[in-house]
């Protein structure tokens, strides 16, 4: 009996591991994921040409990996970071972190995993002077999702425990 259970228990485990991974995302109407066109070849020879549209991690810290987008909507021209937080129950929870014009025909934006760890913010670099709340150090318990514009300014989202939320701070101007 207690092999049984112990059979059982595995093979739950093992299916939820295999959905999970599995699991296909719903883009809103008219929005794809951005793709190695979408860039100019200069931009991606930066980043040894991994197209930057993705970001995948453990973002609110329930023990399950969530996944970071970044889409494109080619009739209205703009961008979109999305967060598929994923649930315990099955699915995920869609959050739109930001969304702005594509300035131009190709994209200048990107994202990338940011680790756990201790990072010095823009105002802590000295960019400005940090405002009431704004921390000089960023201490991340969580993997946060760096935000970026080629040779530009550089944010980053996290997870606030507390508020049960994403905060953006930025890293440099």
């Amino acid at each position: 009996m207690k092999k049984l259970l112990i059979i059982t228990a595995l093979l739950i485990l093992l299916f939820s591991i295999t959905s999970h991974s599995k699991a296909k995302f719903v883009f809103p109407s008219g929005w794809r994921p951005a793709e190695k066109m979408d860039y100019l070849d200069e931009d991606l020879l930066m980043i040894e040409n991994i197209v930057p549209n993705r970001a995948d991690g453990d973002f609110n810290g329930d023990g399950f990996n969530d996944t970071a987008l970044l889409l494109i909507n080619d009739t209205e021209k703009k961008y979109s970071l999305l967060v598929y937080l994923y649930q315990k129950k099955g699915g995920y929870k869609k959050i739109k972190l930001e969304e702005g014009p594509k300035i131009s025909e190709k994209l200048h934006n990107g994202i990338s995993l940011m680790e756990p760890g201790n990072y010095k913010t823009a105002c802590g670099k000295g960019y400005w002077d940090c405002e009431p709340g704004e921390p000089a150090v960023l201490t991340l318990k969580n993997p946060g999702i760096a935000c970026f514009e080629f040779e530009s300014s550089s944010s980053v989202f996290y997870w606030d425990t507390h508020k049960r939320e994403f905060k953006q701070i930025w890293m440099s101007d």
